[in-house]
């Protein structure tokens, strides 16, 4: 009778945990969630989490409180997420950076691809190329043909060596054959800064960051990384669209929640992030910092960032910004 029951302890013990789990799946949410985003407050990325979970508690029907984990370029946050209780109620808002990017060109202790698991990609928006507004140049054939006069050096600012801001003029360096020089700042909005008190000659950046100079008019866009022209200047043309090739694309954000969560939950929560994304205040809140709202299931999701990380990968050893 002993040797049954032990092992038959082990198996019961299985069983009430499985129940538990099915139990926990069932009822989620049942208290709120927490939105863990890898920056400090007020970037592109932050607003991007904050605008999102007003529609995504609506359909959650539960509070989503946004935590702000910066650090690591982003892999302080990512770790937080990986290593909390895999019951849906840490959930990771992430930035391309920290999964297509940084595990490329760092130590990180985390697979993105195993690690965290990914329940939907929403949103896009290209990186753009700010300059000051009387800049001798209006577009990259003009900037090109500027700075390859003798004694003309192209600097421009980034988020950060490693960032997608960075990488995508590291691809447009070589497509256009023109040397640059990077300057990089702790974030998007110091490249602005730089650009505009002529201490770099122009800066990749976010739209949201590209706005209120563009409109006040003291800075310009030379062009669009990404698919398409943008809504708040449509009379800037794509890369591709004055004549270079890269591979860089729009950029996103993503949900993410630690490996071992219940399916039914990450199902739960992909449904919920499908129809934040069809909601039409949400739409018109995104639109005003060019942001489209665009829902991708976690498999079509994550085949496009596999091949944004392969991408990714070729230039950092290209480049030597490759892991030691």
């Amino acid at each position: 009778m002993k040797i049954i029951w032990k092992l038959l302890v082990p198996v019961i013990c299985r069983l009430m945990v499985f129940v538990a789990s099915v139990q926990a799946a069932e009822t989620y949410p049942a208290k709120d969630i927490t939105l863990v985003v890898q920056w400090a407050g007020g970037g592109s990325t932050d607003l991007a989490a904050r605008e999102s979970a007003v529609p995504l508690q609506k359909y959650l029907g539960r509070a989503i409180n946004i935590k702000n984990v910066a650090g690591g370029s982003g892999a302080v946050g990512t770790v937080e997420v990986m290593r909390a209780k895999p019951d849906g109620y840490t959930v990771l808002f992430s930035s391309p950076g920290p999964v297509i990017v940084l595990p490329h060109v760092a130590e990180v202790p985390y697979d993105p691809f195993k690690d965290i698991v990914n329940v939907a990609g929403l949103a896009a928006a290209p990186i753009v190329i700010l300059a000051k507004k009387d800049a001798p140049y209006n577009n990259l054939k003009e900037m090109d043909a500027y700075f390859r006069q003798p004694g003309r050096e192209l600097r421009y600012g980034s988020a950060g060596a490693g960032t997608v801001n960075h990488l995508w003029m590291v691809m447009l360096s070589r497509a256009m054959k023109l040397p640059m020089t990077h300057v990089p700042f702790p974030h998007s909005a110091e490249g602005v800064t730089n650009v505009l008190g002529g201490h770099v000659d122009i800066t990749s950046t976010e739209p949201i960051t590209a706005i209120a100079p563009v409109k006040e008019g003291r800075a310009k866009l030379l062009t669009v990384f990404g698919s398409e022209r943008i809504p708040y200047a449509p009379d800037v043309p794509t890369v591709k669209e004055q004549g270079y090739t890269t591979a860089a694309q729009d950029l996103w954000h993503a949900f993410y929640v630690p490996k071992g969560t219940p399916q039914q939950i990450v199902d739960k929560l992909a449904e919920a992030i499908k129809q934040a994304s069809e909601d039409p205040e949400f739409k018109k809140i995104a639109a005003k910092t060019d942001r489209s709202v665009k829902f991708m299931s976690a498999i079509d999701f994550t085949a496009l960032t596999k091949a944004q990380s392969a991408v990714i990968a070729d230039i950092a050893k290209a480049e030597g910004l490759g892991k030691k």
